[in-house]
Formats: C-alpha cells, sequence, structure tokens
C-alpha cells in the first residue's frame, strides 16, 4: 500500500533526548527515531498502521544547560530510600528547542480477527493521515506529547508555523546514535527488545534523516 507523508512541529523550554553512554543523562541534539515515532504517536495511534519518522529539522539554536530534580523512586540506594530521602538527579538538557518531524504513515498486515474493523479499513494508512491531520489542526491528541522526559511537555504542536526556520548553521557528527528497539510484537516484554544503534550520523545543516 501507499505510503502517506505526515508532519508536524513541536516546541518547548526543556528537552532531554537521552544518550545511553555516561554517567549522566545527557541530551543529543535533536530527538531519537524512537522519541520521534512516540511524539507521532501520541497525536494518533492505529495498530494498523506503522508510523515511520524520515526526518527532522532542528529550528532553534542548540543550548545546554544543567538540570537536577529529586527521584524519589525504588531505585535509590538502601540507604536512602529507608530514611526516606530522595537521590539528586542531574542531566544536561536542551533548552528553548523547536523541531519539525517529518514521518510516512504504513498499512501493516491484520494480525487477528478480534482487531477493530475501523482500523483496518481498505487503505488504513490514508485514514490515518486523514485522523491526524484533523487533530493537528484542532490541536487535539491521543495522549499529550513530551519532549523526551515526561516532565517536559511542550508549548506548541501543531501545523507548521511561517515564522519557524531550519538552522542550516547545525552541523554535528554524532559517533554513536541509538535508533529504536528492535520489538518483538505489541506487548512483549522489555528482556525481548535489543536496541538499535546508528553509527557516524551527521547532522548536515539542521537536518538529521532516520535510516
Amino acid at each position: 500500500m501507499t505510503p502517506y507523508p505526515i508532519q508536524l512541529e513541536i516546541s518547548g523550554r526543556t528537552a532531554l533526548w537521552t544518550r545511553p553512554d555516561g554517567m549522566l543523562p545527557v541530551s543529543y541534539p535533536a530527538p531519537t527515531f524512537q522519541a520521534c515515532k512516540g511524539i507521532f504517536e501520541s497525536i494518533c495511534y492505529l495498530d494498523s498502521v506503522a508510523v515511520i519518522p524520515t526526518a527532522c529539522h532542528i529550528c532553534a539554536p542548540l543550548s545546554y544547560r544543567k538540570y537536577v530534580t529529586n527521584y524519589g523512586g525504588p531505585s535509590r540506594e538502601k540507604r536512602d530510600f529507608d530514611r526516606g530521602s530522595p537521590f539528586q538527579h542531574v542531566a544536561v538538557v536542551l533548552e528553548n528547542v523547536c523541531y519539525r518531524l517529518f514521518a510516512k504513515a504504513e498499512t501493516r498486515p491484520r494480525q487477528n480477527r478480534n482487531q477493530r474493523a475501523v482500523d483496518y479499513a481498505e487503505n488504513c494508512a490514508h485514514f490515518y493521515k486523514v485522523r491526524f491531520d484533523a487533530r493537528i489542526e484542532s490541536g487535539q491528541c491521543f495522549d499529550i506529547p513530551f519532549l523526551g522526559w515526561q516532565e517536559f511537555l511542550p508549548d506548541y504542536f501543531g501545523k507548521f508555523r511561517p515564522a519557524t526556520k531550519r538552522c542550516v548553521s547545525i552541523d554535528e557528527k554524532i559517533p554513536s546514535l541509538f535508533h529504536a528497539f528492535a520489538w518483538s510484537g505489541r506487548g512483549s516484554r522489555y528482556d525481548d527488545t535489543k536496541p538499535i544503534f546508528r553509527y557516524d550520523v551527521r547532522i548536515k545543516e539542521g537536518e538529521l534523516t532516520y535510516a
């Protein structure tokens, strides 16, 4: 079936696209394939459609800063957990970000008869695009998108704004870029997944392409 292009613009005060290497969370300059896919699917999600990100345009200068937050979850050291003391979590985040994201929607085979018939129209990808564009136009979403960490909410997501321009001066090389998890299917356990990396990835004139 024919893939259908979809796109959106998203911006916010803080973002963290976490690099898996290093002692502290440090952000990539742009969202990973997996993060980009999550943003699109937060606007509209269908079991019958695979959303495949294709490119990201960086539309604001890259600015990093230290971000400190208190963590009170179960992964603290036993001493802190017993005393009820939080752990101070330090990260290097991006501030004042803006991106234009591009993807394509492709119909995927129906897996079982119990899946909703409305999700399996003759051309599911076209149905997805129509619904996606309508939600972008009205500002609706399936779930609230976020910029890496869930507390980093966007101040805008929607159609391309005329004033937004790609920062063509940004030219970087990323030695190792996390791409996505190789999921064995929806509902699979985390242990069943394997991380996929891309190497020597270049951001050229503010554009990151996803293989």
